[in-house]
């Protein structure tokens, strides 16, 4: 497993190179819009995200603006940034503890918002409905967790995380065990 981890951290800095723009994004409020409309028009494309429950007592609420999460996180061990290609402002990628990483885009405000989570070790797991997934844990347990899989293929399963639609869980499965965990916030 710890060999697998400097490959997924190279992959992951190689994907935010390869997705950074090379253009500077137009600024995202309109001339007449008033701070209030842009940050009410921010807080709906985020609304009701899906909250990650780690089996540490840690949640993580996908969508929420990341400040109150990064501060009761602590220290990243790590931040990548690259030029968001959405919006004016950053995307940033924050390590912990070789446990997981934590993706940020800006919203409409220029809030950090919470986009995607990413497991990096079997140290970490999701709880839900009294099922831990984790890396190399049984594939089985993500069903228990979050039902069937909406589609599955190529040894990739994704999950609705709930019923709202605000959170996809992916699970790649080899040989029955869990080789690769992320969730994502759902836009739209």
């Amino acid at each position: 497993m710890k060999k697998r981890i400097p490959i997924l951290l190279t992959l992951l800095a190689l994907l935010l190179t390869l997705a950074a723009c090379t253009e500077k994004p137009a600024d995202p409020a309109d001339p007449g819009t008033t701070p209030n409309a842009a940050q009410s028009e921010a807080d709906d494309e985020f609304a009701n995200g899906y909250t990650v429950k780690l089996d540490d007592g840690t949640s993580i609420t996908l969508g929420a603006v990341a400040d109150d999460t990064l501060a009761a996180l602590g220290t990243a061990d790590d931040i990548m940034e690259a030029p968001s290609c959405i919006r004016a402002g950053v995307d940033r990628v924050y390590t912990y503890n070789g446990r997981f990483t934590l993706t940020t885009q800006p919203d409409a405000e220029g809030r950090e918002r919470i986009t995607e989570i990413v497991f990096l070790s079997d140290a970490v797991a999701i709880t839900e409905n009294g099922a831990s997934v984790m890396l190399g844990g049984d594939a089985s347990a993500a069903d228990t967790a979050f039902g069937e899989p909406y589609e599955s293929s190529g040894g990739i399963n994704r999950y609705l995380a709930d019923k709202t639609l605000s959170g996809i869980v992916n699970v790649t499965v080899d040989g029955g065990e869990i080789t690769a965990l992320s969730v994502n916030y759902v836009f739209g």
